[in-house]
């Protein structure tokens, strides 16, 4: 019976509350950054990056993302560990981002098919006609590679993984005649691990034939402005993603610019630079983790994804910047798998986390020799963080971007609860206040709200930004987060306007004309 009441207690009690966020950008970054709550967190978090150093023998690179503004960066350790002299990583020095490449891989699926060039359901076949794998139940399609549900195994076959070179021994191993071809012909005679849609299975091999099959889009005969010859998939992450977005840094070419501009990763066994086995490209595996990039480029994609809300008036500057509309940026957030504990999800391309009993991190983390990487946001309050550490195995599995963010999204999230500006009044209130329908359905104002009193009780009315005659509606009281979002809240409420004079308001599918 006790624990029979303990269950009813707590599921009460959290069906009550739903977590809710301040608006980050009714807040200045300036006011934000100089509020003794991020000054302080700032610090501690030095600290912890500090001490993550500490245990690594090499260097790391830490950058934090308000927004459209730059929080904090600083590099640690060396950014050779050949030549200590040289002080730190900056926010210019290359890594590798490893996976997070795969963020990179489906925005160009996300651009594709945003053209009419592709749907997500097209089948793998359709693009790579010679593909086949044993015991596949189903045509694979492009959908199901970007979010691990294809049933593929983890890896390239042997011996073309490029993934576990770090010595030149390894490379001496790994086969020159790993194409696209030769791949194609081995899986072949390789089976899936599980049909599709029956499970969650992390693939690097399955990232790989996706990022190929995109390269072949123009050759089913489709013309588009986008291409004007053939390229492959590293010609279209650059000219499609990375160049519009500004991330002049990024690069899949190893050249000599690339080796002189680079954090030099070490062997966490041998304590020694790891080797880089590719000058143009690490080979067929490459969208799944080949791209170079710097801090700087990391905090252009996460601004890009904040600017997910947007106002027109807002858009002005980046219109020609942004690679993805926002309802796609928003798919891209969004989860589509929840895990078995219920605390953890999984979307098409970021895992997600639950943290604080309130924040959901979205993130990629990346591995290859020589480097840990990984990039880690909260949509809600805007922050973001990208860390890489110059060795290839961490104490911590998010480089310690979860670490920062429990001490950093607390901070931030008091810091602009308290900053809010006070409640305004919408423009032009007074002409909303009135009786409509019988007279039972109300608009007054009450202690600087608009309430709009109903059979649904009292809500909030708030003004919708850059939009006429219009006002969204706004529980006054903590909700379940079922109701949050399956309800009255956040409908809009229409204003029908004759000679400037309110004649009626549209609501939730009913008219109601003034009384």
């Amino acid at each position: 019976m006790f624990h029979l009441l303990l269950t009813l207690l707590i599921s009460t009690a959290t069906s009550k509350l739903c977590p809710s966020y301040p608006n980050p950008r009714n807040v200045h970054p300036t006011q934000l950054f100089q509020s003794p709550e991020v000054k302080a967190a700032l610090i501690e978090i030095n600290d912890l990056f500090q001490n993550a150093s500490n245990t690594i023998p090499s260097g790391f690179i830490a950058t934090i993302v308000f927004d459209q503004n730059t929080m904090f960066t600083k590099g640690y350790g060396y950014n050779d560990i050949a030549n200590k002299s040289n002080g730190p990583p900056t926010s210019q020095s290359l890594v590798r981002i490893a996976s997070i490449t795969k963020v990179f891989t489906t925005m160009l699926m996300y651009i594709l098919r945003d053209a009419s060039l592709i749907t997500l359901e097209d089948t793998l076949k359709s693009l790579l006609p010679t593909f086949s794998m044993q015991r596949t139940t189903s045509d694979i399609t492009l959908r199901e590679l970007a979010s691990h549900t294809s049933g593929m195994p983890r890896e390239l076959p042997y011996p073309c993984c490029a993934f576990t070179i770090e010595s030149s021994q390894d490379q001496e191993q790994y086969p020159t005649t790993c194409n696209e071809t030769s791949i194609l012909n081995i899986l072949q005679h390789k089976p899936v691990i599980s049909g599709t849609h029956r499970r969650f299975h992390y693939s690097n091999l399955g990232m790989a034939l996706l990022g190929r099959a995109l390269a072949h889009v123009n050759e089913t005969g489709i013309q588009t402005g986008m291409q004007t010859a053939m390229q492959t998939y590293e010609e279209m992450v650059i000219q499609l993603i990375t160049q519009p977005l500004k991330m002049s840094n990024a690069t899949f070419n190893y050249n000599k610019t690339t080796q002189d501009r680079s954090a030099k990763g070490i062997s966490k066994t041998t304590g020694k630079k790891v080797i880089i086995p590719y000058e143009k490209t690490c080979g067929f595996g490459a969208p799944a983790g080949c791209l170079w990039a710097s801090a700087e480029d990391m905090e252009l994609l996460m601004k890009f994804l904040f600017r997910i809300d947007n106002l027109p008036s807002q858009d002005k500057e980046t219109t020609d910047l942004d690679p993805l509309r926002k309802s796609t940026v928003a798919e891209m957030m969004a989860p589509s798998i929840l895990m078995r504990n219920g605390y953890e999800a999984v979307g098409t391309p970021f895992e997600m986390q639950y943290i604080g009993n309130k924040y959901w991190t979205k993130g990629k983390q990346g591995e290859l020799p020589g480097y840990r990487s990984s990039l880690t946001v909260i949509e809600e309050l805007k922050l973001g963080i990208f860390t890489s550490a110059l060795i290839s195995d961490t104490e911590s599995n998010s480089v310690w971007t979860i670490e920062a963010l429990n001490i950093l999204a607390p901070a931030v999230d008091q810091a602009l609860t308290r900053l809010q500006p006070s409640a305004k009044l919408p423009t032009n209130y007074a002409m909303y206040v009135g009786k409509y329908y019988d007279g039972s359905v109300t608009i007054a104002v009450q202690k600087e709200q608009l309430i709009f009193t109903s059979s649904a009780g009292e809500l909030n009315l708030i003004e919708v930004p850059e939009m006429d005659n219009m006002l969204r509606v706004q529980n006054l009281n903590d909700i379940g987060c079922r109701w949050l979002d399956d309800g009255t809240n956040n409908e809009i409420v229409s204003f029908v306007v004759v000679n400037s004079t309110v004649v009626a308001m549209e609501f939730m599918g009913s008219r109601y004309d003034k009384y």
